[in-house]
């Protein structure tokens, strides 16, 4: 072979050479970018399940807020406004002739910030079925709105999942709770409001039925002391774990009787609601002696709430909030004085109490 020839064959060898491995580089580097790809597929699919968790979270904290807003009168957060019972807290929404309760807005804002509070709790006790990831949790923004047979709430909660150099920011959640009428039941109440505006001192109790029965809903009440009234709305339609949802809130009156509850059905369940209150009785009186140029004092031995007495002896003095007899005879009260009090509770029942206070001579 002359020498040309050989360097020729040389030439193809190296060109050959520089071809393969090119061909080679590109196969690799292809390779490595269907592998990078693939991996990153992996990472994406693997997110989905961390996202249906905090949907998950943010269904059940959202249903919580409801759970928690319907036993105290639509608030997370108790305003200053509420009733003062040892085993009840609830808001007033009705004060003394006025209408204080909260507006939709206040309402879907205590809802709101009772699931900012309370959402990342969830997401981190899930954390750890997600041994793969780890997390970055920012503070979740939340907005509710109130409709009439549901409540959606869309959330903002800045959430970043590690894995490895990998990393994704997932950040908008939404849920739909169909299982609460909400909008339905604060249409009851407000009708309800209505009528209490309307009628200040009175509880309605037709009104209740008629709007109860307008609603599909059911609307108890409960006396909590001598002047306010827990209402309860039981809505059946609405279900929450098995169980009916409930909505509470209070009003309180300057008086409360059962004369202030008109159309009710019976004069028993009145009397049910009152059964917690000392009943107005008043003690046996002893013969009792004044004599003349001294003063004589004697009070009314009564129980009961918010009594009242009133005196029918022009000579006698009664303290109409005490119950103090007071007298003082002259020299031509000679003759004993018949003393007449009428004592009244905060609920309208009435005694009415004689006794005979002898004169003695100095």
């Amino acid at each position: 072979m002359s020498k040309k020839s050989q360097i020729a064959v040389f030439l193809l060898l190296g060109i050959l050479l520089v071809i393969a491995v090119v061909l080679f580089a590109i196969s690799m580097d292809k390779s490595t970018s269907q592998t990078d790809i693939s991996t990153q597929d992996d990472f994406e699919s693997g997110i989905k399940p961390v996202q249906n968790m905090i949907e998950l979270c943010l269904e059940s904290t959202a249903t919580e807020a409801l759970m928690v807003v319907g036993a105290r009168g639509g608030y997370y957060e108790l305003p200053t406004d509420i009733t003062d019972h040892p085993l009840i807290s609830v808001a007033l929404w009705f004060k003394e002739g006025k209408s204080i309760g909260p507006s939709r807005i206040t309402i879907a804002n205590q809802i709101s910030k009772y699931i900012d509070d309370y959402l990342s709790d969830c997401v981190k006790s899930f954390a750890p079925d997600f041994p793969q990831y780890s997390f970055d949790m920012g503070k979740s923004i939340s907005k509710t709105r109130i409709n009439d047979a549901s409540v959606a709430v869309t959330t903002m909660f800045p959430l970043t999942v590690n894995q490895q150099a990998r990393s994704k920011q997932i950040s908008q959640f939404g849920v739909l709770i169909e299982s609460i009428r909400l909008g339905v039941i604060l249409d009851a109440i407000d009708e309800i409001q209505t009528q209490q505006k309307a009628e200040p001192e009175l509880v309605c109790t037709s009104c209740l039925l008629k709007t109860a029965a307008k609603y599909g809903v059911y609307i108890d009440t409960i006396r909590l002391d001598p002047t306010t009234v827990s209402f309860t709305l039981t809505d059946y339609k609405s279900v929450v774990n098995d169980l009916p949802y409930q909505f509470t809130w209070a009003h309180k009156y300057h008086e409360f009787s059962c004369d202030y509850l008109r159309d009710f059905i019976s004069l028993q369940q009145c009397l049910k609601m009152l059964s917690n209150v000392t009943e107005l009785a008043i003690d046996d009186i002893p013969p009792l002696t004044a004599k003349v140029g001294q003063p004589f004092t004697y009070t009314i031995p009564a129980r009961g709430e918010g009594l009242t007495f009133t005196g029918y002896n022009s000579l006698v003095n009664v303290d109409p909030r005490t119950g103090l007899c007071s007298y003082t005879p002259e020299s031509g009260d000679i003759e004993d004085q018949v003393v007449i009090v009428k004592v009244e509770d905060a609920y309208k029942n009435t005694e009415v109490v004689r006794f005979v206070v002898t004169i003695a001579d100095e």
